[in-house]
């Protein structure tokens, strides 16, 4: 019986506690689109970048640089936008890199389009700055 009580007392400061706690914030999206802006997010905070490209022929998106060390890359995903085959060629993909807030200050996030051959060629350049406050 003691241990159904202090079960129950448990369960009861937990939904107490948690009813106070704020939602977590939602990550921020950016696309090629959003080339050039500014951002503002808090630490912790995720940040997606998400860009479109052809691997099949050659051409794909990379980070050139993280230039700061308020924001860090936490991981990144290739995903074929044509899921049934994969990616093949001339195919479209989607690759998305995930960052992490991490501490105050300022991070400037540049990528470049680029054909893969003995010599890396950037066709294109995008990029984005992100403020971390807090």
């Amino acid at each position: 019986m003691k241990f159904i009580t202090l079960s129950l007392l448990a369960l009861s400061l937990f939904c107490v506690a948690s009813w106070g706690a704020a939602p977590p914030t939602p990550p921020l999206t950016i696309t090629y689109k959003d080339a050039g802006k500014t951002y503002f997010v808090e630490t912790g905070d995720t940040v997606i970048v998400d860009l479109y490209s052809q691997p099949g022929t050659g051409q794909f998106w990379c980070l050139k640089k993280v230039e700061g060390k308020a924001i860090k890359l936490d991981r990144f995903i290739l995903e074929a936008l044509d899921k049934e085959e994969g990616i093949k060629l001339g195919g479209r993909a989607r690759i998305q890199f995930r960052f992490k807030a991490k501490e105050r200050g300022i991070s400037e996030l540049k990528f470049m389009l680029t054909k893969a051959g003995k010599k890396q060629v950037e066709i294109e350049g995008m990029e984005v700055t992100i403020k971390v406050k807090k």
